[in-house]
């Protein structure tokens, strides 16, 4: 009896043993098949052609299509092929989407693509290698698993996949452009610093330069162009420095048209900074035009700027502008 006994229990822990295995087996398949990621399409970079995006209009982005087109190894964007295009950031662009891939499936042929933010995209995006076509569709983010709901044309099925496609194109087009160099301005070199408000205009002028080893002075000008002996050399000199050190924050416009100049706040401009200069004995100006709030304020705090050596429309943050904005005659005096 015994011995039955032992055989009977060894037998079960067999069972129980062999039952375990196979639901461990069975979780494991199941964990390599959730892991296993999903390729939608795949495109070599080299050879696409063409890629367009487009957002569904919100408070940071309109609802127009952008598309941008390689011809002859080169990308423009495709309404305005003198839009100087930053190529190795396109380049970049089509290398990030050659290949699209999801993480795991969510619903097949689904009812509703409302609770996916998929019945009207969040982000359309459409690539194309000249042969064949590949368009996909981003719809809500989801927190738990940090992924976006995911189709693509042709495809009745919802995924879930990673924020690579939307982090691409998450972007304005101005984003897309090859910006120009900030300006190189030397402040030792400056003469005459004048900040010319709407209301009033405040004057700087450095004093001749003696030697090389004893930095002049700047002085406050009165309103006949004295200097005046009260001003706090130290608050003057300030100022040079800080215009030659100022950099655009972006480049929202490569040709500012006469017709355009009201919409960024330059016809009625806040204020204007003029530094004139010289360079190698030969006397030069440097003219920066602050406009208006940039429309992307709520993203980027900044302001429409122009200067005399471009055609381009910047923007400079407003930190980087207050201490020329914050100017005034009693804080250059003792």
């Amino acid at each position: 009896m015994k011995k039955k006994a032992r055989l009977l229990m060894v037998l079960l822990l067999l069972a129980v043993l062999a039952a375990a295995l196979l639901l461990i087996s069975k979780f494991g398949k199941d964990r390599e098949t959730e892991d296993e990621t999903l390729v939608l399409k795949h495109m070599d970079a080299d050879a696409i052609t063409s890629f367009s995006y487009q957002h569904r209009a919100s408070e940071e982005y309109d609802d127009k299509l952008y598309r941008f087109e390689k011809d002859g190894g080169v990308w423009y964007y495709a309404e305005d092929r003198n839009f100087p295009v930053n190529q190795s950031f396109a380049a970049a662009k089509a290398k990030i989407i050659e290949t699209v891939e999801a993480e795991r499936v969510v619903e097949e042929n689904p009812k509703d693509l409302a609770p996916y933010g998929l019945k009207e995209p969040y982000l359309t995006v459409s690539i194309s290698d000249g042969k064949e076509t590949g368009t996909y569709y981003v719809g809500d983010y989801n927190a738990s698993t940090t992924t976006y709901y995911l189709m693509m044309e042709g495809d009745d099925t919802v995924y879930l996949a990673d924020a690579n496609l939307f982090l691409a194109f998450d972007m304005q087009v101005w984003d897309m452009i090859d910006k120009e160099s900030d300006p190189v301005l030397d402040a030792a070199s400056f003469e005459k610093i004048s900040f010319a408000f709407p209301d009033r205009t405040i004057v700087l002028e450095r004093e001749e330069r003696q030697n090389d080893t004893v930095q002049p002075n700047w002085y406050l000008l009165d309103e006949n162009g004295i200097r005046m002996e009260n001003t706090d050399f130290a608050a003057a000199g300030q100022y040079a420095k800080k215009i030659a050190g100022l950099s655009y924050a972006r480049e929202v416009d490569y040709q500012c048209a006469e017709a355009e100049e009201g919409r960024y706040g330059f016809t009625e401009p806040s204020l204007v900074i003029t530094a004139a200069y010289r360079e190698n004995d030969t006397p030069k100006t440097f003219v920066l035009t602050i406009g208006g709030q940039s429309e992307e304020s709520n993203i980027y705090e900044d302001l429409y700027v122009r200067s005399s050596t471009s055609d381009a429309v910047f923007t400079i943050t407003y930190e980087d502008l207050e201490p020329f904005f914050e100017v005034s005659t009693e804080d250059l005096l003792h």
